[in-house]
């Protein structure tokens, strides 16, 4: 039953980190991409661009490496022995995201995400998203100490000590997984009115095809009034997103109340 304990809370513990990860390569590469590919501008090399959020909670480093293993760009925070190896990165690059275990240069213990990037300006560059699990290997070196004392007692503690442990691991991801759930209901019922109307005049213009561009003024004006205010509900969206994600900074300034 101690073994079963053992391996159960390990598996929770690091599907945990590397959900967290994904998590956050998904959002990275979301945010990174139109940088490298702007809309009506020159397209920017990777390594010119700035990956990452500007602060890099909770010990999380991003880098943009290329097939050569050469760090492109990255966070400050970045050790380069604990990137992942040419291996991983080819991996990921012929068959999709990629995981590995790397050591820092001062030894510690690191699990590092790879996520290929795709256009002209990223071929043969992926996205590598990483941290320390030496807080989950303490945490399971414990768990081994109490379960190693033996006895009715020691098993109790330890299965009250793997949950305890689990329950900590898990609950920053369930809250963000809960803002994401919440962000994407909001958006679906603010976006369903300009879409509804959009569509509501495109339909009344498709049953008229014939009759001039100036009879139809009125639902054309509409379609361009709502475009506009979808537009920016998407721009203020973006906004959110990215405060949530901690990539905007914050400026406080006093304001007068009268």
């Amino acid at each position: 039953l101690g073994v079963a304990v053992f391996f159960t809370t390990r598996a929770v513990l690091f599907d945990a980190v590397d959900d967290s990860l994904r998590s956050r390569a998904t959002t990275e590469v979301r945010l990174l991409m139109p940088r490298l590919h702007q809309q009506g501008r020159p397209q920017q090399p990777p390594a010119t661009v700035i990956v990452g959020p500007a602060f890099t909670a909770g010990g999380y480093f991003y880098a943009l490496v290329d097939r050569d293993g050469e760090m492109l760009a990255g966070t400050p925070n970045v050790d380069p022995d604990g990137l992942a190896s040419q291996e991983t990165i080819e991996k990921a690059l012929e068959g999709g995201p990629a995981f590995e275990n790397t050591d820092s240069s001062t030894g510690e213990n690191l699990r590092v995400y790879v996520v290929p990037l795709e256009g002209p300006q990223a071929t043969g560059v992926v996205l590598e998203v990483g941290r320390s699990i030496e807080p989950e290997r303490e945490a399971l070196r414990r768990l081994i100490f109490i379960l190693g004392g033996g006895g009715a007692a020691g098993l109790a503690l330890a299965l009250a000590g793997g949950f305890f442990l689990a329950g900590r691991a898990l609950r920053p991801i369930g809250a963000a997984m809960d803002r994401q759930r919440a962000f994407v209901a909001d958006a679906s019922h603010e976006l369903r009115t300009p879409l509804s109307l959009i569509r509501a005049n495109a339909e009344l213009l498709q049953r008229h095809p014939q009759e001039p561009v100036q009879a139809n003024m009125p639902a054309l004006n509409d379609i361009i009034r709502e475009t506009d205010a979808l537009s920016t509900l998407v721009s203020q969206m973006l906004t959110l997103t990215k405060a949530d994600a901690a990539t905007t900074p914050f400026v406080f300034t006093e304001v007068a109340l009268h």
